[in-house]
């Protein structure tokens, strides 16, 4: 699994800044944290799967409007960017009077997706997005009810990348699949693999005890990079290694951090089956399959390496539409579509379907308004939750009035969250097990919304 890489100091240092999520520093902050907030050791195992929209998936196309009145609106703002209404995947509500009548269907390259909702394994979570409480428009914008500050950059891609997936405690950011994990990461046989990204750093993953641990798409651990399994002389382990000869105590945490990245790939790397445990390979070229199958691979291998609990973050697709946005949705569902086809049944029949909850996050929404044959930065946006253990088959969280002048929008065109990130991660986190105390401390803004459970599980 393994292949052999020379590592010198300026390579092992820009790399260490990827394998385990910018593995060492990180530690460093967390010298004197507490080491004992631990839960008791859960008896099964379960998993969270986050599948990342790079780029602020245009929501409004993703689960598009599809009752007439709502369509014909939403035809009128977008133009030539709009789907036509014959072309969508209806989804029938459980209950068809809720959110005023109003109704969605999913972009017509999602055909699998639809198979998913329609036979209750898959649920929308409508209208979601970061706000510290629950928000009133006033004046064509929105502000919190309570008067916190709304979130930093709202539209922006650097900004509310961290706004949907960290918390911020005590002036410092946390991930809250960081902060989540911190309750049950010692209860793990092998800690340190936790929380696992495909895709190279996330801010989700990293908490105040746990780091992430990087795989490439291949399923080889990047943390190789700070190892020296084929290094003969030794030339990792003389940069970064050696803990225990350590005096300097910057030098001597650098070196645990290593060597803990390294007994984790080794373990990893014992653990994961080959590809041959699949019935049916996963699709080529399609990335999200390939992240996909390496989280299918660890998390068959859960019970050799102990793992009771892990988060997984993937990525896919180029959703920055502001041109071309009808063609590049196109593909960006198309491949969606076929590595979730290739995905669930190969969970099922593995048995890890029942265990794992996969979701779906982006920095934003898309703008009601077009601006050509694209949209621009939004705020709120719709969301998927599937899984066996997802009540699916409906629609939770708000569908939108497609108004400018309503509540739902702002005068400019972004939707307004009626749901935020919070409630959105902690109803994930109970299903992973955290108390209500722990919810509160992962979730710090979870008190301000009357509602912490959402439904879909």
């Amino acid at each position: 699994m393994f292949e052999h890489i020379d590592v010198s100091r300026r390579r092992f240092l820009r790399r260490a800044s990827v394998a385990g999520g910018v593995a060492c520093l990180p530690a460093l902050w967390r010298l004197g944290a507490p080491q004992n907030a631990d839960a008791a050791v859960p008896a099964d195992y379960r998993a969270l799967i986050c599948i990342y929209f790079s780029g602020g998936c245009d929501a409004l196309n993703f689960v598009a409007p599809y009752d007439v009145a709502s369509h014909t609106r939403y035809a009128g703002y977008r133009g030539a960017v709009a789907l036509a209404r014959q072309s969508l995947l209806p989804l029938q509500l459980a209950n068809a009077n809720a959110f005023a009548g109003r109704q969605v269907g999913l972009h017509p390259r999602l055909t699998y997706l639809a198979q998913l909702y329609a036979q209750g394994d898959m649920a929308v979570l409508g209208q979601v997005g970061p706000t510290p409480a629950p928000l009133r428009k006033t004046n064509g914008a929105a502000q919190t009810v309570n008067g916190a500050a709304l979130p930093p950059g709202i539209a922006s891609h650097v900004d509310q990348y961290r706004e949907w997936l960290q918390q911020k405690r005590d002036g410092v950011y946390w991930g809250w699949g960081g902060l989540m994990s911190d309750t049950y990461r010692s209860g793990n046989g092998q800690p340190q693999l936790t929380n696992i990204s495909t895709a190279s750093y996330s801010p989700l993953l990293g908490g105040r005890v746990t780091s992430q641990f990087t795989v490439g798409h291949d399923g080889t651990p990047l943390s190789e990079y700070l190892s020296d399994y084929n290094d003969s002389n030794g030339t990792t382990v003389a940069i970064a290694g050696g803990s225990a000869n350590r005096a300097n105590l910057l030098e001597r945490e650098i070196a645990v951090t290593f060597e803990r990245l390294r007994g984790g790939a080794e373990a990893l790397s014992a653990a994961t089956p080959s590809t041959s445990l699949f019935a049916v390979q996963p699709p080529g070229r399609n990335e999200l399959a390939q992240q996909l199958a390496i989280v299918l691979r660890i998390a068959s291998g859960a019970s050799s390496t102990g793992m009771k609990r892990q988060v997984f973050y993937c990525t896919h697709g180029g959703f920055d539409t502001h041109s071309n946005q009808l063609a590049r949705n196109d593909a960006d569902f198309t491949s969606l579509n076929a590595a979730l086809n290739w995905f669930v049944p190969e969970a099922q029949r593995l048995g890890l379907f029942d265990k794992t909850l996969l979701f779906t996050t982006s920095e934003f929404g898309r703008s009601l308004v077009a601006n050509g044959d694209g949209t621009d930065h939004g705020w709120a946006g719709h969301h998927l939750i599937i899984g066996a253990q997802v009540k699916g088959g409906d629609v939770y969280g708000a569908i939108p009035e497609l108004d400018r002048a309503g509540d739902d929008f702002t005068s400019t065109g972004e939707m307004i969250p009626k749901v935020s990130v919070d409630q959105y991660g902690a109803a994930l986190a109970r299903w992973m097990g955290l108390s209500d105390a722990q919810l509160t401390a992962a979730f710090p803004n979870i008190r301000n919304f009357q509602s912490q459970t959402l439904g879909f599980i």
